[in-house]
């Protein structure tokens, strides 16, 4: 059973060696690795595009926020990425009428704890 563990442990250094390159995970294993030497090993995987917040984003809203809060806290982003040409006469009622939606969605999730 210890064999199988240690294999086990083996693959996995190796795994995170091949993920993220980092030599650190060779350390303990023995020299002699045959087609697991690091030569013989894929490069590490380019890392992926940074990610991007965006507020139009409903998947990446929803993830961030979650439940009914996303469309409130959306709609307020919404209005202070717009908020140079909203008319100033305007701003106040705008803002007013999304925290108002705000306020409610709150309710509703205090009301489900």
């Amino acid at each position: 059973m210890s064999a199988i563990f240690d294999e086990f442990v083996r693959i996995q250094k190796i795994a995170a060696y091949a993920q993220t390159g980092n030599e650190a995970f060779l350390k303990d294993l023995p020299a002699p690795m045959g087609y697991n030497d690091p030569a013989h090993l894929p490069q590490p995987l380019p890392s992926g595009d940074p990610l991007v917040f965006d507020i139009y984003d409903d998947q990446l809203m929803r993830e961030c926020i979650g439940g009914r809060l996303t469309k409130p806290v959306q709609a307020l982003l919404s209005t202070l990425e717009q908020w140079d040409t909203i008319p100033k006469e305007a701003v106040a009622d705008l803002v007013k009428l999304e925290l108002l939606k705000l306020r409610a969605a709150v309710k509703e999730e205090f009301q489900d704890l």
